[in-house]
């Protein structure tokens, strides 16, 4: 057994508003294919979100049909899961239409065994008989209970080699500087597989898990905003090599354009000496088709106004740069004045809201603020464990019945 595939993931080919910034995610696509191509690779992963919305822009889907297009004369098929941002649940999706026309391959192949279990078929390969098997992703992790459904022991009694594609952090996984993105339990990923191709968290995993295999994040073909150009500078994708069940890994590095990154604390300055103190350390540098990331953050002794932002951009862009961003999130004027909030539990608040609204429904004001407080109560109560989708909704309508004739 002796193959090689591409595994690619969070391409959100059309991100970005600005387009200088638009054509780098395109180019990005198109140059990993291109690489994929030449290093003659059996088939191609996409873990999920290729597009940055399910309907992106026609020439950006041109260009991205173009690209899968020379794979396919090449025969090299393409495995894809749909991902959080181009996963649409009316199914208006691009990536149906580059299924129908056999650009690439849905590795998502659920049936429904019952109402508590839920079957995952795999796709096997033609050529390295390489058996596929993957779930989408959705928004918030929304995608947690297909997990918990799914049949596992049928997928981990599956005999040859395994891929797992998914589309989510894996908390025990996941490092503190994602701790704010939801995932999914280990626990929940069906075991035995050879390689599980993830994607998501736009970060760089590689790492055998023991009890499960190779688990990898590629990290994204192009970074997405100002933070992940500042972390990753570059994009990545891996290529995996397999030679009697044993993996070689290999990261690919995307590099589009150079990109250089500044750093301005405030502290004790005025507007006017932070703009010239920024523009004697930038005069002295070359910037000739580079993107250019300023980072300014402290608490000015003058107002923000002061600054003179243009007169840096300008400065940077007379030095050829390709684009420039600024990030300010952290840099206030001295006419900033702090907000105090009071803080209150959810619960104290909830209650504030009731009573302030009281005598809108009954003239017994104890029983109308009984009756919310019991609709309340239901809204919030959540499935049970064991408990079908079906079976819960039946009891939440059951005890909105009862209420309802209070």
């Amino acid at each position: 057994m002796k193959f090689r595939f591409a595994h690619l993931a969070d391409c959100h080919v059309g991100s970005w508003n600005h387009p200088l910034m638009k054509e780098l995610s395109v180019k990005a696509f198109e140059t990993a294919l291109e690489k994929i191509v030449d290093l003659n690779c059996d088939f191609v992963l996409i873990s999920g979100d290729l597009f940055d919305t399910p309907l992106p822009g026609v020439d950006v889907f041109e260009r991205v049909i173009a690209a899968l297009k020379k794979l396919r004369t090449k025969d090299i098929p393409v495995y894809v899961i749909a991902g959080s941002h181009d996963f649409s649940a009316s199914n208006k999706t691009f990536l149906r239409i580059l299924s129908s026309v056999g650009l690439i391959r849905n590795a998502t192949r659920i049936s429904e065994l019952n109402e508590q279990e839920l079957k995952l078929s795999f796709v096997e390969d033609e050529k390295t008989k390489v058996k596929i098997a993957g779930i989408l992703g959705k928004r918030n992790a929304l995608d947690l209970e297909l997990y918990r459904l799914l049949n596992r022991k049928e997928l981990e009694d599956e005999q040859g080699f395994k891929i797992f594609m998914f589309h989510n952090a894996i908390d025990e996984l996941t490092s503190k500087q994602f701790s704010n993105i939801k995932g999914i339990p280990l626990s929940l990923l069906p075991k035995g597989f050879n390689y599980y191709a993830g994607g998501h968290i736009h970060y760089v995993f590689d790492q055998d898990v023991e009890g499960y295999g190779r688990i990898v994040f590629p990290g994204p073909t192009f970074p997405t905003n100002f933070e992940e150009l500042e972390r990753l500078l570059k994009g990545s994708f891996f290529i995996v090599d397999v030679e009697d069940s044993q993996i070689k890994t290999q990261k690919q590095d995307l590099v589009m354009k150079n990109v250089r990154c500044f750093k301005f604390n405030a502290n004790g300055l005025s507007g006017k000496e932070l703009t010239e103190r920024v523009l004697t350390e930038l005069s002295h540098e070359e910037f000739f088709d580079t993107i250019v990331l300023l980072r300014f953050e402290g608490k000015l002794t003058s107002s923000l106004t002061e600054v003179d932002f243009n007169k840096i951009t300008e400065l940077i862009k007379g030095k050829s740069a390709y684009f420039v961003m600024r990030n300010t999130s952290k840099l206030v004027g001295s006419d900033y004045e702090d907000v105090f909030v009071e803080v209150r539990t959810p619960k104290e608040i909830e209650q504030d809201v009731i009573n302030e609204n009281l005598g809108k429904l009954y003239e017994n004001k104890e029983q109308e603020k009984e009756f919310i407080l019991s609709l309340f109560k239901i809204l919030s109560e959540e499935k049970k464990d064991g408990e079908t989708e079906k079976s819960f909704e039946q009891r939440l309508k059951s005890e909105l019945k009862t209420l309802l004739k209070f």
